[in-house]
Protein backbone atom coordinates (compact mmCIF):
# COMPACT_ATOMS: atom_id res chain seq x y z
CA UNK A 1 0.00 0.00 0.00
CA UNK A 2 1.54 3.35 -1.01
CA UNK A 3 2.20 6.09 1.49
CA UNK A 4 0.08 9.02 0.38
CA UNK A 5 1.48 11.65 2.75
CA UNK A 6 4.88 13.31 3.12
CA UNK A 7 7.45 11.12 4.93
CA UNK A 8 8.10 13.90 7.48
CA UNK A 9 6.12 16.76 8.95
CA UNK A 10 6.39 19.93 6.88
CA UNK A 11 6.07 23.56 7.96
CA UNK A 12 3.56 25.31 5.72
CA UNK A 13 1.40 28.41 5.62
CA UNK A 14 -2.30 28.21 4.85
CA UNK A 15 -4.72 31.17 4.97
CA UNK A 16 -2.01 33.32 6.56
CA UNK A 17 -1.29 30.98 9.49
CA UNK A 18 1.70 28.68 9.87
CA UNK A 19 1.34 25.00 10.75
CA UNK A 20 3.57 21.92 10.92
CA UNK A 21 2.09 18.59 9.88
CA UNK A 22 2.23 15.84 7.31
CA UNK A 23 0.90 16.92 3.93
CA UNK A 24 -0.62 14.80 1.22
CA UNK A 25 -2.74 15.30 -1.88
CA UNK A 26 -5.69 17.38 -2.97
CA UNK A 27 -8.66 15.29 -4.09
CA UNK A 28 -11.32 17.28 -5.97
CA UNK A 29 -14.06 14.93 -4.77
CA UNK A 30 -13.05 15.02 -1.08
CA UNK A 31 -16.11 15.90 1.01
CA UNK A 32 -14.54 16.02 4.49
CA UNK A 33 -14.41 19.06 6.75
CA UNK A 34 -11.55 21.13 8.16
CA UNK A 35 -12.82 22.21 11.58
CA UNK A 36 -9.47 23.57 12.83
CA UNK A 37 -8.74 25.51 9.63
CA UNK A 38 -5.27 24.03 9.02
CA UNK A 39 -6.05 23.10 5.40
CA UNK A 40 -5.95 19.36 6.09
CA UNK A 41 -9.14 17.32 6.09
CA UNK A 42 -10.37 15.95 9.40
CA UNK A 43 -11.22 12.51 8.03
CA UNK A 44 -9.07 10.38 5.71
CA UNK A 45 -9.84 10.19 2.00
CA UNK A 46 -10.58 6.59 0.97
CA UNK A 47 -8.48 5.24 -1.90
CA UNK A 48 -9.06 1.69 -3.09
CA UNK A 49 -7.83 -0.45 -0.17
CA UNK A 50 -6.12 2.39 1.67
CA UNK A 51 -6.61 5.96 2.75
CA UNK A 52 -4.95 9.36 2.50
CA UNK A 53 -4.81 10.44 6.15
CA UNK A 54 -3.83 14.07 5.43
CA UNK A 55 -5.95 15.16 2.44
CA UNK A 56 -5.65 18.82 1.46
CA UNK A 57 -8.96 20.68 1.37
CA UNK A 58 -7.80 23.03 -1.40
CA UNK A 59 -5.42 22.71 -4.37
CA UNK A 60 -1.74 22.76 -3.43
CA UNK A 61 -1.26 26.31 -4.80
CA UNK A 62 -3.08 27.56 -1.66
CA UNK A 63 -0.30 26.27 0.62
CA UNK A 64 3.14 27.85 1.00
CA UNK A 65 5.67 25.25 2.04
CA UNK A 66 8.71 26.30 4.04
CA UNK A 67 9.56 28.16 7.20
CA UNK A 68 7.36 31.15 8.04
CA UNK A 69 8.52 34.60 7.06
CA UNK A 70 10.23 36.46 9.86
CA UNK A 71 8.18 39.64 9.85
CA UNK A 72 9.50 42.67 11.75
CA UNK A 73 8.00 43.64 15.11
CA UNK A 74 5.35 46.36 15.24
CA UNK A 75 6.29 49.21 17.60
CA UNK A 76 3.42 51.12 19.19
CA UNK A 77 4.67 53.69 21.71
CA UNK A 78 1.19 54.99 22.55
CA UNK A 79 -0.56 58.14 21.37
CA UNK A 80 1.39 60.87 19.60
CA UNK A 81 2.91 63.45 21.91
CA UNK A 82 4.21 66.94 21.29
CA UNK A 83 6.88 68.25 23.65
CA UNK A 84 7.88 71.90 23.58
CA UNK A 85 11.33 72.76 24.95
CA UNK A 86 12.13 76.40 25.77
CA UNK A 87 15.77 76.28 24.73
CA UNK A 88 18.31 73.69 23.56
CA UNK A 89 19.71 73.36 27.09
CA UNK A 90 16.32 72.39 28.54
CA UNK A 91 15.31 68.74 28.89
CA UNK A 92 11.89 67.17 29.13
CA UNK A 93 10.72 63.81 30.45
CA UNK A 94 8.64 61.87 27.95
CA UNK A 95 6.96 58.60 28.89
CA UNK A 96 6.21 56.09 26.16
CA UNK A 97 3.83 53.17 26.53
CA UNK A 98 4.97 50.24 24.41
CA UNK A 99 2.27 47.84 25.63
CA UNK A 100 0.62 47.92 22.19
CA UNK A 101 3.80 46.64 20.51
CA UNK A 102 3.90 43.06 19.25
CA UNK A 103 5.74 40.63 17.02
CA UNK A 104 3.57 39.13 14.22
CA UNK A 105 5.57 35.89 14.47
CA UNK A 106 4.93 35.64 18.20
CA UNK A 107 8.59 36.09 19.13
CA UNK A 108 9.32 37.91 22.41
CA UNK A 109 10.03 41.63 22.21
CA UNK A 110 12.87 41.52 24.71
CA UNK A 111 16.58 41.02 24.30
CA UNK A 112 17.51 37.91 26.30
CA UNK A 113 19.36 38.89 29.46
CA UNK A 114 18.69 42.60 29.08
CA UNK A 115 14.93 42.73 29.62
CA UNK A 116 14.46 45.78 27.42
CA UNK A 117 12.19 46.15 24.43
CA UNK A 118 13.65 46.19 20.96
CA UNK A 119 12.04 49.32 19.57
CA UNK A 120 13.15 52.13 17.30
CA UNK A 121 12.19 55.73 18.03
CA UNK A 122 11.57 57.87 14.99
Amino acid sequence: MPGWNSPEEITYTYNGKTYTSYLSNYWSDYKGSDADGDGIGDIPYSIDSGADSYPLVEPFENYKVGPPLNRPPVADAGPDQTVYVASPATTAMVTLDGSGSYDPNGDPLVTPGLGMAILSVV
